[in-house]
């Protein structure tokens, strides 16, 4: 706004300096009327300044300091004005309220002057306003005071309204700019369009008389303008000519009506004599009465595209005469495959019309003699595929249900954009064509199998004569390794040695003998297999000559050791190949060496193994031999009448020799899992009844100690699964026995859950005790063998530190995991994890712990048994443990004693030692059966031995036994055992009854 408002400002300094001065001089104040007059000098000064000036090129700098320098102006101005104006009142009353007035509208006119600088126009306003207004106030004459209060008043609207006054103008001049800015763009837009355009502007009058014309006319009409003006348009045209006569009568209508017209073409004639072809396009003009005053518009030459167009023209109906014509059926389809063009010749022998092809699908009349087998039905989806992909195509053969046949070619169509549009192409009558092509190709497969058959013969006899050359080729290509050629007499054809790769001593000219040369190498020892007399046959001479194919290894003097590969050639002779291989042949002596150390350390190993388990199960049968006769009679003797204090020390013995048992199958069972000899067996066993077996076995431990043992299952938990039920029961035995043996006071729970999927399920059984807990820093330990949370001499329970070493393997083993969690002082619970296939095939219903065992009250009256036991002690136990069941009991004292005895009696139990001095239980039991065999019957044959292990049980079972208890042996155990095989003898006999 400087443009336009810094003048006003100026013109306002100034008159206000022009009657600042005029008042000085008439009050005698010269001095400031020569400052008034040098202000208004300025001022004018400045006024002509900014009429001249364009702030719009001012750079930003120049504005900025434009803006100071008007401030510093308003600044030194109004306190100048103020003070005359003040002067001015105070000198003369009647001139002051006259200055007052004049310095209210100064002020206003000056603000608004400046309202591109808001807080400066409202200074400026204020500062010439009040001052002089205030005076005004002290004068004594009314009328003064109301017209200096009313200027004060007026001076404060002013400031109210100065925002919006504001505003209002910056609107007023941004649009006005606006407006400049548009019309100058429209101008030159203008102007750069006329310029580019190739059409020439015009103007005519309402008699239709040209009053315009632009100068680029003049290369189109070939005249010049300005000679044209007053001539009417229809005197230049070739009313003649077609285009020039369909024009005319468009536009006679079109100019009664006065309406406007777009692209009329009319014929020139040239100056130079050629013919022109113009579009005219105009609009109506209107004069200021709203009267028809003529018709403003463009011309263009058409020239160039008239006679393209009428190329085009004589073209397509070139096109069509030789489409009438020609041998090929011209068509064409849109982008759906539907025809938009098809020639008469096309439809000629179909007896159709053009238009009753028009706009059907291509192909649809053909579809359905064209695909009666599957591979026409498969050649046509074939065809329209490559259509749906706008692929060209040529030469595609159908039917045309007359008995005839169609070649079909066609090119896709694509526009300016690349969108596709259709297909163009031709269809020809093949029928001679194609079934002279059809007997051409049958004779040409007649010639083409003959062809096979001579081309067989001549690759055969090429192959022949190329074998040579390839054989060549082969040896030349040998890297590294030197090479010899021998032929059918075994002469040398060929020699190429490579350096570091010596041949076997000799003359290795060609034609030599090689049979000599190895003959020769041979009796020096170089290989390894030195022929004696009478192994000549066998010589690398006689290999070669019946051609065998041979490998040797020679040792050089050097010491260097090469592989000699004797391969047979067809016809005979040999390609024999040198590679050396001393590194190989080291490396082969250090394997070898070093596989006799591992053989001997492996021997070692196993002979140490070997040693240990015999040791282990020796010590067994050892041990287990006194611990039968102390359990057995332990538990004998409390049947006995014995007082408490001797019944309570009879329990001592008892459960002092069960600590020593659980130790030593501790100590069998650790070192099977360490060897990796521990057996796993799968079988069809009932969870509940087994976990069942646990607590019983538990309870009266726990009920000794007033604990509380509880086993709960899950209520959808299945009853059957395959897997080895006296592993999984000897785990949970050891968690739940070690929460009883370590919670004083309490629960112990074991509860069951299960997770199903398919038939698998994963059983998670949980062992919680309310007992002493673990400490964190021992959790981690306990686990490990010989390790226990108490390992003091001090200690409160026993034990051998290997129950939760031996269950964590065994539950590996299984696929299982064993965890635990616990707190001192809350308790622990160890959780068993294992995955074991649900047994469906069973019955699932449950058979409760009572009905499963035998019952043990079964008599055993008028039973015989044939006890084979060497050592006396034991003797006494099975003794004392079957007299009192009113049974005859027959002893022999070794195994050849056991088999006599039983050839002379008759037996319906035989109980076996395995140990025996003379004869072993094993061979005992094998001729034992042999005469049970003879004899027509069967015997159960018992093993009672103190072997143990898993692999003693396999043997005992190998021999022939038909059952196994190891000691030391439980009088409930031997009772139920033989109480079972009661069973089955009344079972059987009532099979065979019925």
């Amino acid at each position: 706004m400087f443009k336009e408002l810094s003048p006003m400002l100026f013109a306002c300094l100034g008159i206000s300096g022009l009657m600042g001065a005029t008042l000085n001089l008439y009050l005698g104040y010269y001095f400031l009327a020569v400052l008034m007059i040098a202000g208004t000098m300025f001022s004018g000064m400045r006024f002509v300044y900014w009429q001249k000036a364009v702030p719009s090129a001012f750079s930003e700098e120049k504005v900025q300091k434009t803006i100071k320098y008007i401030r510093r102006s308003a600044a030194l101005n109004v306190p100048f004005m103020s003070a005359c104006s003040i002067l001015f009142i105070t000198s003369s009353s009647e001139i002051g309220v006259m200055v007052a007035g004049w310095m209210s509208l100064m002020a206003l006119i000056t603000g608004i002057s400046m309202c591109s600088l808001p807080v400066t126009g409202r200074l400026t306003m204020l500062g010439l306003l009040l001052p002089s207004n205030i005076v005004l106030l002290g004068s004594p004459q009314i009328t003064t005071q109301i017209f200096g209060l009313s200027m004060i008043v007026l001076s404060l609207l002013c400031m109210g309204t100065f925002s919006t006054v504001l505003k209002l103008i910056r609107t007023i001049t941004d649009e006005a700019d606006q407006n400049a800015l548009q019309r100058g763009w429209m101008a030159a837009a203008m102007r750069d369009f006329m310029e580019m355009s190739r059409d020439t502007a015009w103007e005519i009058d309402e008699r239709l008389r040209l009053t315009q014309l632009a100068e680029t006319a003049h290369e189109i009409l070939g005249r010049e303008p300005s000679r044209l003006i007053g001539t009417k348009f229809a005197a230049l045209i070739d009313q003649d000519d077609p285009y020039s006569r369909k024009s005319l009568e468009m536009s006679g209508d079109l100019l009664k009506k006065r309406a406007a017209f777009r692209d009329l073409v009319f014929a020139i004639t040239h100056p130079d004599g050629a013919k022109r072809y113009i579009s005219l396009s105009g609009v109506p003009l209107r004069n200021h009465a709203d009267e028809f005053a003529g018709y403003r518009g463009l011309l263009s030459d058409v020239t160039q595209k008239i006679e393209s167009q009428r190329a085009l023209e004589e073209s397509e109906a070139r096109f069509r005469d030789f489409a009438e014509y020609a041998a090929e059926r011209l068509w064409e389809t849109d982008a759906n495959d539907c025809f938009t063009y098809i020639s008469e010749s096309s439809v000629r022998k179909l007896s159709k019309s053009v238009k009753s092809f028009i706009g059907k699908q291509a192909g649809s009349a053909f579809k359905e003699v064209n695909t009666q087998t599957e591979e026409e039905r498969q050649r046509w989806d074939d065809h329209f595929a490559l259509k749906a992909r706008h692929e060209p195509f040529r030469d595609f053969v159908m039917k045309d249900g007359k008995g005839g046949f169609l070649s079909l070619s066609g090119k896709p169509m694509f526009d300016a954009n690349g969108e596709f549009c259709g297909y163009r192409g031709y269809t020809r009558e093949i029928t001679s064509e194609y079934e002279a092509r059809e007997a051409a190709r049958r004779a040409e497969e007649k010639l083409t199998i003959a062809n096979r058959e001579l081309e067989k013969r001549i690759d055969q006899r090429t192959s022949e004569l190329q074998e040579k050359s390839n054989l060549l080729q082969e040896i030349f290509d040998t890297m590294g390794e030197s090479l010899v050629v021998l032929d059918s007499d075994l002469t040398i054809a060929m020699v190429n040695e490579k350096k570091g790769i010596a041949l076997p001593p000799g003359k290795w000219a060609l034609g030599s003998d090689a049979k000599e040369i190895y003959m020769r190498a041979h009796s020096l020892g170089l290989y390894r297999d030195r022929p004696t007399e009478n192994s000549k046959a066998n010589s690398i001479a006689d290999k070669m000559e019946r051609g065998e194919a041979l490998r040797l290894n020679r040792i050089d003097t050097s010491g260097q050791h090469i592989s000699e590969n004797f391969y047979p050639r067809q016809g005979g002779g040999y390609v024999i190949l040198y590679t050396d291989i001393t590194k190989e042949a080291k490396r082969e002596e250090e394997l070898r060496a070093l596989s006799v150390d591992l053989r001997r350390s492996k021997e070692a190993a196993e002979a140490a193994s070997r040693i240990k388990s015999e040791f282990l199960a020796n010590m067994s049968h050892e041990i287990r031999t006194p611990m039968n006769g102390i359990l057995g009679m332990t538990e004998i003797l409390m049947g006995t009448g014995l007082s408490d204090e001797q019944e309570e020390m009879t329990r001592v013995v008892m459960r002092s020799a069960d600590s020593l048992l659980t130790i030593i199958n501790d100590i069998l069972d650790f070192s099977k899992l360490e060897a990796g000899k521990m057996t796993f067996v799968k079988e069809s066993f009932d969870l509940k009844a087994a976990l069942g077996d646990v607590a019983d076995i538990l309870a009266p431990k726990a009920a000794g100690k007033d604990i509380d043992l509880n086993l709960e299952f899950e209520t959808d938990i299945s009853s059957r699964f395959i897997g080895d039920v006296g592993r999984i029961r000897q785990v949970v035995t050891n968690l739940a026995g070690n929460a009883v043996k370590f919670t004083e006071t309490g629960t112990v729970e074991v509860r069951v859950s299960q997770q199903a999927r398919d038939d698998m399920a994963t059983l998670t059984i949980a062992v919680t005790d309310s007992g002493c807990g673990i400490p964190a820093d021992k959790l981690d330990r306990i686990f490990n063998k010989f390790e226990q949370v108490d390992g003091s001499s001090s200690r409160q329970h026993e034990g051998t530190g290997l129950g939760l070493s031996i269950s964590k393997l065994i539950a590996e083993n299984l696929g299982g995991t064993i965890t635990v969690e616990s707190a001192v002082g809350v308790g622990s619970t160890f959780t068993f994890t294992i995955t074991l296939p649900v047994d469906k095939s069973q019955d699932s219903a449950q058979t409760g712990g009572a009905e499963a065992k035998v019952k043990a009250a079964l008599s055993f009256t008028d039973c015989h048994f044939l006890i084979a036991e060497d050592n006396l002690v034991n003797q006494m136990v099975l003794r004392a443990m079957l007299e009192p069941m009113a049974c005859t009991l027959h002893i022999a004292n070794n195994g050849a004693e056991a088999v006599e005895i039983y050839q002379q009696h008759d037996f319906d139990f035989v109980l076996m030692d395995v140990s025996m001095p003379v004869m072993d239980g094993l061979e005992a039991t094998r001729q034992i059966k042999q005469i049970q065999k003879q004899r027509g019957e069967h015997v159960p044959v018992i093993g009672i031995t103190a072997h143990a292990m898993q692999e003693d049980q396999a043997r005992c079972r190998a021999a022939g036994m038909d059952d196994y208890l190891p000691k030391p042996v439980r009088k409930d155990a031997v009772m139920e055992m033989i109480s079972s095989w009661i069973e089955q003898k009344k079972a059987d006999k009532k099979i065979n009854a019925a």
